[in-house]
């Protein structure tokens, strides 16, 4: 590392450790992923590394990001930028340059992703964004408002950080997410698809999805969810939670597996659709099956692959199997239906099963 700030000081131009990677090593934890920010323009990059001997790749160099290779690792530098903007449903930033590193911590998403780290290591720090990171504060660097209106991910990866456990929303912060969260209807599919997986495989997704359903963001992202979080009526013996609070707990007690916990955020999805009272109790009657139907419509439009979709609609749809006398045949059948996705039907129901009255379970 010593080497790229050398070559970039040689060049006469500045080079800082910024973002994430800054944040990882003031809390005590090895980066998964090294980014730097420069003064040099993209080309000018190019032809620094290129005389240090070090490959580049311009793999955004339009959004003034150039790759290299340092001690076997992929390293992105990206020239400074002073604003980032995104028009409706697309995934590519507007980018303007700026000319200092405070101007480009400005822009960032949150205080402790504001960090930078110069080659002695020191850290510039505008926005106190090590105090908020030792505090378990989250909040944006300036105005919330127009960070947001900026780029409308910011809003969801706030709640994504409280799901990986940095702390709780500033309430200023807090506030303008309610008042913009419509504003995530014009990220494109995949950006909400893959925010909301990154915050579904977290350390604590359940206060992750407890922030989004705070400040309405649940609601907007998931329309389908809306009859679960307003279910008020009688759930049964079997349960001793609301349908979202079970939902919650199946979440909480799934492994960190993109499928199972996007199958148990909506395998009871159904449910309020299909409750119903006789004289013998309460029923969800064929809730499995509605449910992801109701799942294969969201993951359209979440345009998630088709072999993504239709694992996470196989476990919906078989969530219910493993608790039936099923025999020999039947596992038979079971094993051969679902091949390699067996072991994710085995985590989902453990979780489902613990979500029940726990005398029963």
């Amino acid at each position: 590392m010593d080497a790229l700030f050398q070559a970039f000081n040689n060049a006469g131009h500045s080079l800082f450790e910024v973002g994430g990677c800054v944040r990882d090593r003031l809390m005590g934890v090895e980066p998964n992923d090294m980014d730097f920010a420069t003064s040099a323009l993209p080309k000018e990059t190019i032809e620094i590394l290129t005389s240090a001997g070090l490959a580049s790749y311009p793999i955004g160099i339009e959004f003034g990001t150039v790759q290299t290779i340092l001690d076997g690792e992929k390293v992105e530098i990206t020239t400074f930028r002073c604003s980032e903007s995104y028009t409706k449903g697309d995934r590519k930033p507007s980018v303007v340059f700026g000319d200092s590193i405070e101007s480009d911590l400005a822009r960032r998403d949150l205080t402790f992703n504001a960090l930078a780290r110069r080659s002695d290591g020191s850290i510039i720090d505008p926005f106190g964004g090590e105090a908020d990171l030792a505090n378990g504060i989250i909040r944006t660097p300036g105005d919330p408002n127009i960070a947001f209106t900026d780029d409308p991910l910011r809003i969801l990866r706030a709640a994504r950080f409280v799901a990986r456990g940095m702390g709780e929303i500033e309430q200023m912060t807090l506030n303008a997410m309610c008042v913009h969260k419509e504003l995530v209807l014009e990220l494109s599919a995949e950006r909400v698809f893959e925010e909301i997986t990154k915050l579904l495989m977290a350390k604590h997704p359940v206060l992750g999805l407890r922030a989004l359903d705070a400040t309405g963001l649940l609601r907007v992202l998931f329309p389908e969810l809306e009859p679960v979080l307003d279910f008020t009526e009688d759930t049964g013996k079997w349960h001793h939670l609301s349908v979202w609070e079970h939902t919650l707990m199946v979440v909480d007690n799934t492994p960190p597996i993109a499928e199972v916990r996007w199958a148990a955020l909506f395998h009871d999805s159904a449910k309020p659709a299909c409750w119903s009272k006789t004289s013998t109790g309460i029923h969800f009657l064929r809730h499995d099956h509605v449910g992801s139907e109701i799942w294969d419509s969201v993951a359209r439009k979440l345009k998630c692959s088709n072999k993504f979709r239709e694992h996470v609609s196989t476990l919906i749809f078989e969530h219910q199997c493993l608790r039936n006398n099923m025999g020999i045949k039947g596992i038979r059948r079971l094993i051969h239906r679902l091949g390699d996705r067996l072991d994710n039907l085995f985590y989902h129901t453990r979780a489902d099963i613990i979500g029940h009255v726990p005398h029963i379970v």
